[in-house]
């Protein structure tokens, strides 16, 4: 078997020397006798299978809003009711960064699990790779509470040379009462509004996520997935 790893939206070849139709020439060179084939690949990648080649690309949406001009600039694109949510919660939200991985896995294990279908390994494949994150200055975790302390919302950011990628975070219900994802994301481009970087949503295929990325004025960066085969993975 074939498939996408967890905590990876896209996944083509990767390479200093990787040229335009090369992920494609390697799904073609796949074995037919793998039983299932699930990958993604990078936007912009070709979707043209060979005629004769089993299994199907599908259209996948990604979500991204560029963040080279200041923050006011950027803030003028957020819709109405996003600006309107945010000068409502402001004076009691508190934007906060923290180096707690396995508190931001639990949390977001138990805001949602019951959504996600991650297995325990997954969970602690998770931690390890977070914490390599965190300690080569690749990943940060924000996170936003109330004025009693209390986790309302968190996430971790990873940067590249040219992306901040929304890749792991969420909301309690409380957190969601008073829009504190909305604030968290709000004071994360604000931070690093300016520079040549490109935000990520990520996330962008859940249609409540895919409004709220909307919201801020974000971009569709198109990108294709290859699917063969129909049997589940056994990870």
């Amino acid at each position: 078997q074939v498939y996408q790893p967890p905590f990876s939206q896209q996944l083509g070849l990767l390479g200093a020397k990787v040229n335009e139709g090369d992920s494609i020439n390697f799904i073609a060179a796949i074995p037919q006798r793998f039983q299932r084939v699930h990958l993604m690949l990078h936007a912009g990648e070709s979707s043209q299978l060979p005629v004769s080649h089993p299994g199907t690309m599908r259209w996948k949406t990604n979500l991204v809003l560029p963040l080279d001009r200041p923050f006011a600039r950027i803030r003028e694109d957020f819709s109405k009711s996003l600006r309107k949510r945010i000068r409502a919660v402001a004076s009691q939200l508190v934007f906060q960064e923290t180096n707690e991985v396995v508190m931001l896995v639990d949390y977001y294990r138990q805001a949602l699990a019951h959504k996600v279908g991650l297995s325990a390994k997954d969970y602690q494949r998770a931690i390890r790779l977070f914490q390599q994150l965190c300690e080569r200055k690749m990943g940060r975790i924000y996170q936003v509470v109330d004025t009693q302390e209390q986790v309302l919302a968190i996430g971790l950011f990873v940067q590249t040379e040219s992306r901040i990628i929304n890749l792991f975070g969420a909301s309690n219900q409380a957190g969601r009462a008073c829009y504190a994802m909305h604030f968290l994301l709000t004071k994360v481009i604000a931070h690093y509004a300016g520079q040549a970087l490109i935000f990520d949503f990520e996330g962008s295929e859940v249609s409540g996520g895919a409004q709220l990325f909307r919201s801020f004025g974000a971009v569709e960066q198109p990108f294709w997935g290859y699917q063969w085969g129909r049997r589940r993975i056994r990870q």
